[in-house]
């Protein structure tokens, strides 16, 4: 009884040690998120690239989040006035409520895990402001004997949870409403949240 009592407390504890990657909304936005322009900057992750790109725009779709163009920046954008200019340069057929920017940012490994972090930001074209932003994480597979250089075999996996922790956090900061508060992959399994140690969140 000991033992058990123990390993719940055990368990517990890790439970408390980890969260959620941190989301916040930074202002109002004047109409509902139906739709968005994608604007990635993955600096050769697989995870936003080829079939790992697939899956998170499907998972989006998938959710009830429209993607209505994907583009892969060159460079991470500098400001929001290259935002204004990207978005004015698409073309008129792809218009969406929102853009949507994902910019790799830096990698942190933690108990044998590392953690390909990215900065999550939703624009409002209307107002021309940033209305939400979050600071992602996927959680990668990688070789130490390659000298931790993330493989590439659960790139699918890894954009599919990273899409899902996108999408609750849109849920949790009142953007967007998830049926049922929780994200569902293409055979309409839960999506499990990316949990990050306390000491690198």
């Amino acid at each position: 009884m000991l033992h058990r009592r123990l390993l719940l407390g055990a368990f517990a504890l890790a439970l408390t040690a980890c969260a959620q990657a941190p989301t916040q909304r930074l202002a109002p936005t004047t109409q509902p998120l139906k739709s968005v322009r994608l604007y990635t900057w993955f600096n050769h992750d697989p995870a936003l690239t080829g079939s790992g790109l697939d899956r998170f725009i499907g998972t989006l779709r998938g959710n009830g989040l429209e993607v209505r163009q994907a583009d892969a920046l060159p460079r991470p954008l500098a400001s929001l006035q290259a935002l204004d200019a990207a978005w004015d340069q698409a073309p008129a057929a792809t218009i969406a409520t929102h853009a949507l920017v994902l910019t790799r940012q830096y990698e942190q490994s933690s108990q044998g895990t590392r953690y390909v972090r990215y900065e999550a930001v939703l624009w409002d074209p209307s107002t021309r402001k940033l209305v939400w932003l979050g600071t992602l994480a996927s959680a990668a597979s990688f070789d130490p004997l390659r000298t931790g250089q993330v493989l590439i075999t659960d790139a699918d996996r890894r954009a599919e949870r990273l899409a899902g922790d996108l999408l609750r956090g849109l849920d949790r900061d009142s953007l967007f409403a998830l049926s049922g508060k929780t994200p569902r992959d293409a055979k309409g399994r839960e999506i499990p949240p990316t949990l990050l140690p306390i000491d690198i969140r």
